[in-house]
């Protein structure tokens, strides 16, 4: 389901993803969470954002170590491009001085 939609996150998808990322198979959950980051993927969707601080938080512990690699995977996938302008003018302004 994710790979049909990459970068287009659809309410209903990351809804059914959200659901079966809280399933007891570590497989379904895992591959669920790492869908989740691939139909954000460069987006900065905020409700997928929170949800994946969310999950951050649900899997912190110490059995549930894999499940939380790949939130921070999927995480990192969402905010994938998110660069400050602030920041591109600051250097830009540097290296052409």
């Amino acid at each position: 389901m994710g790979l049909l939609r990459i970068s287009h996150p659809d309410v209903n998808t990351l809804d059914l993803l959200n659901k079966l990322a809280y399933d007891t198979d570590a497989d379904v959950s895992m591959s669920a969470i790492f869908a989740m980051g691939l139909v954000g993927a460069g987006t900065n969707n905020s409700k997928l954002a929170g949800n994946l601080r969310y999950l951050a938080s649900y899997f912190g512990g110490q059995d549930t170590q894999n499940q939380l690699f790949i939130v921070r995977i999927a995480q990192g996938l969402v905010h994938m491009g998110k660069v400050s302008y602030f920041y591109v003018f600051i250097f830009l302004g540097f290296a052409w001085s």
